[in-house]
């Protein structure tokens, strides 16, 4: 879609992973973004596993999972990183 000289780009908003994984289906969005209040409202307790689950259902868009990793523990972050590294998913 554009508008004017514009590409447009959808991202999706939420921490539904049967949701996106169906917007994804049916080529609604460009990618996804999500964050722990997000996952919080949704009644994720366990960030870590949500988001393992949601890149290995959709390896193939981006998906944010927060820009502010400020508030996590430098180590917390580390081991996401590393975790998702070792099953195999691209970290850039």
């Amino acid at each position: 879609m554009k508008i004017g000289a514009r590409k447009v780009k959808l991202f999706q908003d939420g921490a539904d992973l049967e949701a996106m994984v169906a917007a994804k289906r049916r080529n609604l969005v460009a990618g996804f973004t999500t964050n722990p209040t997000l996952m919080r409202k949704a009644g994720i307790a366990d960030y870590k596993a949500f988001a393992l689950k949601v890149i290995a259902a959709i390896p193939d868009l981006p998906i944010s999972f927060g820009k502010d990793l400020n508030q996590y523990s430098l180590e917390t972050v580390k081991m996401f990183y590393d975790d998702a590294r070792a099953a195999g998913f691209k970290i850039v």
